[in-house]
């Protein structure tokens, strides 16, 4: 069980919340109520299991063609998001795979590059991103920000701007970012 409960349980919920939102255009009536079940066993259990049976699950969805290709890279990036952030061994190297377009795809990723993963904690990529933002003297844009962190879902980045901003670390004006300091 994550050791932020709280957090691990809010992140649960809003991808479950997705996965039923793509179950819901799912025509097998097995895979749907089985994506549903597995959507309620995360936010249930919140285990690291319950999120390994929702990816194949949606692996299995993308192979038939239930689950568009779009849907399914999303809920995959957030759900391996999810494992790293709260279940991960912070000194483990274990490899990850990056989809074509530099995004996470999880292990079991189609046609993806090998990638060691950076800063897998919520702390680690916080310092990481005010180190980022200090290479700038007056500013950075977000979208900077979004390349130069590829490997973590934009929602995840934007969750970390926001904490980062009510800390006092760094101010957001739009798209602008300028760091505290």
């Amino acid at each position: 069980m994550p050791q932020d409960n709280s957090r691990a349980d809010s992140l649960a919920v809003e991808i479950s919340a997705a996965v039923f939102r793509v179950a819901a255009l799912v025509r097998h009536k097995r895979l749907r109520e089985e994506l549903e079940e597995a959507a309620i066993e995360l936010v249930k259990f919140l285990k690291e299991e319950s999120a390994s049976r929702l990816e194949r699950l949606i692996l299995l969805g993308e192979a038939i063609e239930e689950i568009n290709e779009i849907n399914a890279e999303v809920l995959l990036r957030e759900l391996v998001n999810w494992k790293l952030e709260f279940f991960a061994d912070p000194e483990s190297e274990e490899p990850v795979l990056l989809g074509q377009d530099g995004q996470l795809f999880g292990q079991h990723g189609q046609h993806g590059q090998l990638f060691r993963r950076k800063w897998p904690r919520t702390e680690e990529r916080h310092a990481a991103i005010l180190d980022f933002v200090r290479r700038f003297p007056d500013y950075c844009s977000v979208e900077s920000l979004f390349l130069e962190f590829a490997f973590v879902s934009r929602r995840t980045l934007r969750r970390d701007l926001e904490e980062l901003a009510r800390r006092g670390a760094l101010k957001r004006r739009g798209d602008l970012l300028i760091h505290a300091d």
